[in-house]
């Protein structure tokens, strides 16, 4: 049953949030220093899957996507950094 509805939800999803915050610092796996974190999966019914973490206190946005939706991928990352930096100025104006 929890296969079922997991499947039903992931399957009919076009938008997911999670706001788990990661790491402040960098941690260690096995005494190997974890410099980066990039998440990804496989989703092949969708043409857009986009992913931003946090760790040691930076950002990362990772972007699948597919070419006949989003003709200039790179461009896509750039408005989304520009995005994000225009949500952090706002939240500086508004803590202010």
């Amino acid at each position: 049953m929890v296969a079922y509805v997991s499947n039903k939800i992931a399957v009919n999803s076009t938008l997911g949030f999670s706001n788990v915050m990661g790491p402040v610092e960098e941690v260690q796996y096995d005494d190997n220093p974890v410099t980066h974190i990039i998440p990804t999966s496989q989703v092949n019914y969708m043409s857009m899957v986009v992913h931003f973490i946090s760790y040691a206190g930076e950002g990362k946005l990772i972007a699948l996507v597919s070419e006949e939706v989003v003709p200039d991928p790179q461009q896509f990352c750039q408005d989304c950094a520009d995005a994000l930096q225009l949500m952090k100025q706002a939240i500086h104006v508004f803590a202010t």
